[in-house]
């Protein structure tokens, strides 16, 4: 009981940090100290229904943690700044701070239960960025904390047993990412922005091991010309058996302009299922493929086509309503993040922006009996959060069409620094998969029109999401998580794995940037000086059924009442479907005025929930109505603020 008693002290009151000494004989007594301070009982990394989060203020609205006036993110993957594990881990990017505030430097931040303490990771003399966090689950250094920034790439590790940080540098350039597995530390770069470049120490940062470059798969694997974007992710299950690392290519050419799969450009894993001995590739997404999400179509009228053959332009007459096609873009803006499950399960998301497109069959004009087949674009891109898991192998559209189909000249052209179209998912999930939640960034709505900055222009933003109870088969779309009003809401990203509460309650744990003028950057130009925004640290909770009731067969129709209720500002919405169906989730006001849509969409039969944030609006009644086959109800609800 003591040594449980210790081990719960120095994970969840994290006050001492890892010196590392260079000699062999200090390493040994480093891994005897973490070592002493396990148990022999598992703790239950992230099922123990004990665990719980000390609250300084009001995580559930949102605390601020630190400020920043960098805002810019990422470009094609998510990094993971964020971790839940017997308490909140976090390594936000910050930068404004005295005495550098024109320093970007990676702090780590944690709750000692009164306070949020800040510790900077590295010098602060110096700048450093795009922070990448991690915690051994197992092994010699279990409780050790990771993290790695760049210029130059350094890791910089705490245990339990010290006071500081104890960094070492494993490459001279940039965009490093980590995962502790077993005994060894895997990490991976950009090679400079020229070739992404994989690493390992197996001594703790005393010595690194350039074990791997992408090349080494091309082109029998991969398909590999140019980095795709900057990043390497990397993502682990919890019991540490299996490590994926995953990125984005480039420069290869677009499946609908007629390259083949096998030299298009591409997403792509390289993932291990022995603890990182030995590894296999696999490619999820290709460039323009027409393919991979074909039922999600938007219709627009052609009247007529041009187009050119064998250098002779025509105009042929269509006069019909044609249905594109989306196809994503991968690539730089991909946003990709990914997850791996205790059993090697892969969830992956990324911002779907994309193209519509179809090719045409028209009848060439003068030239009777001939036809051409053309590949034409619709008006405007579609921008859609599309999921994929390595169970289905299919590619889904999550996110909200009436969204995702908004005029590429404001998702696009008015994005705020990267954040095209629907932007920066990330994914978390808790150990076996069964249970996933999804956040991105989108735009601000008020009134069905999106929210401009009258200063820069550039489109407002808050955070959506969305979560599924069944590892990923459906899911409950549940709007916006964080809504605040004229600020731009951006970056949300959530902790690899959910909380747990016994077998019912799940909660993300989430970071975000609460950006006081939109697209205003550190970059400077047309797009305003930046400002001093929030970091920001808040929770979701969601509530699920068992998993054996999740696994009952449903014979009827049903619309719950929402709990809690009265609410404020949140509750949720649980209602059940016997068949795969349309299924609409609508709030009106008494007056019968919607003001929100909570799901619009396919889903499959079963038990499902949704989430409605009312922070928006004022207290009184509301009636929620579903609407599926046939099936049409409606419930009273009650906001009191």
């Amino acid at each position: 009981m003591l040594k449980l008693m210790r081990y719960f002290f120095v994970v969840l009151f994290i006050t001492a940090g890892l010196v590392l000494a260079q000699s062999s004989v200090v390493k040994k007594d480093l891994h005897k100290q973490i070592i002493d301070s396990k148990t022999e009982t598992s703790v239950g990394v992230l099922e123990s229904s004990n665990q719980r989060v000390f609250q300084v203020n009001n995580p559930v609205t949102g605390d601020p943690i630190g400020i920043s006036s960098y805002d810019y993110f990422t470009n094609s993957v998510m990094r993971k700044q964020i971790l839940y594990n017997n308490g909140i881990h976090m390594s936000p990017m910050l930068r404004g701070h005295i005495p550098n505030p024109n320093r970007r430097v990676v702090t780590y931040i944690y709750n000692d239960g009164t306070n949020y303490v800040q510790v900077p990771a590295f010098d602060t003399s110096a700048n450093s960025g795009w922070g990448h966090i991690d915690m051994s689950l197992t092994g010699d250094y279990l409780g050790t904390i990771g993290i790695v920034g760049h210029t130059p790439n350094r890791l910089a590790l705490w245990d339990p047993s010290s006071s500081t940080f104890t960094t070492s540098q494993f490459e001279a350039y940039t965009d490093p990412s980590l995962s502790f597995v077993g005994n060894n530390i895997f990490l991976a770069t950009s090679g400079n922005r020229i070739e992404f470049q994989f690493f390992k120490t197996e001594d703790a940062g005393v010595t690194f091991n350039n074990w791997g470059k992408i090349s080494d798969y091309h082109p029998g694997q991969i398909y590999w010309a140019t980095n795709g974007g900057v990043e390497v992710g990397m993502a682990k299950s919890a019991n540490e058996q299996h490590l994926i690392m995953f990125g984005t290519n480039a420069n290869m050419g677009h499946v609908y302009d007629g390259i083949g799969r096998d030299s298009a450009d591409n997403v792509w894993i390289i993932k291990s299922s022995d603890a990182g001995a030995t590894f296999t590739t696999q490619i999820i997404g290709w460039d323009g493929d027409m393919d991979l999400l074909p039922e999600y179509t938007v219709t627009e009228r052609v009247d007529t086509l041009t187009y050119t053959v064998g250098g002779t332009q025509y105009v042929a007459p269509v006069n019909k309503d044609v249905a594109f096609t989306f196809t994503p873009l991968f690539e730089n803006f991909g946003h990709i993040d990914m997850v791996v499950t205790n059993s090697g399960v892969i969830h992956a998301i990324a911002n779907g922006y994309g193209l519509a497109v179809t090719n045409l069959v028209v009848d060439r004009p003068g030239a009777p009996g001939v036809q051409d087949t053309v590949l034409i674009s619709a008006t405007n891109a579609i921008f859609p959060v599309i999921y994929w898991n390595s169970s289905s192998k299919k590619w889904v559209a999550i996110s909200d069409k009436a969204i995702d189909t908004i005029a590429d000249t404001i998702l696009a052209d008015k994005r705020p620094g990267n954040g095209i179209g629907q932007s920066y998912p990330s994914l978390s999930i808790d150990a076996d998969g069964n249970t996933v939640y999804a956040i991105w960034t989108g735009p601000e709505m008020a009134g069905g029109n999106v929210t401009i900055d009258p200063v820069t222009g550039k489109m407002m933003t808050d955070l959506y999401h969305a979560y599924s109870l069944d590892g990923g088969t459906t899911w409950a779309y549940g709007g916006t998580v964080v809504n605040t009003v004229n600020k731009g809401d951006i970056y949300g990203h959530g902790g690899q794995f959910l909380q747990v509460e016994g077998k019912s309650t799940y909660t993300a744990h989430i970071i975000y940037l609460e950006d006081l003028q939109a697209g205003a950057s550190v970059f400077g130009g047309a797009d305003g000086t930046p400002t001093l925004n929030n970091v920001v640290y808040k929770t979701f909770s969601f509530q699920a059924t068992d998993v054996k009731d999740n696994d009952a067969v449903v014979t009827s129709y049903q619309l719950s009442q929402n709990y809690p209720n009265p609410f404020n500002p949140t509750t949720q919405i649980q209602y059940t479907i016997p068949e795969r169906g349309n299924v609409s989730i609508k709030v009106y006001d008494v007056l019968g005025n919607e003001v929100a849509t909570l799901f619009n969409g396919m889903q499959e039969s079963g038990s499902h929930s949704v989430n409605f944030d009312a922070s928006k609006l004022s207290s009184g009644m509301y009636l929620y109505t579903i609407n599926a086959g046939s099936f049409t109800a409606s419930k009273k609800m009650m906001l009191m603020k």
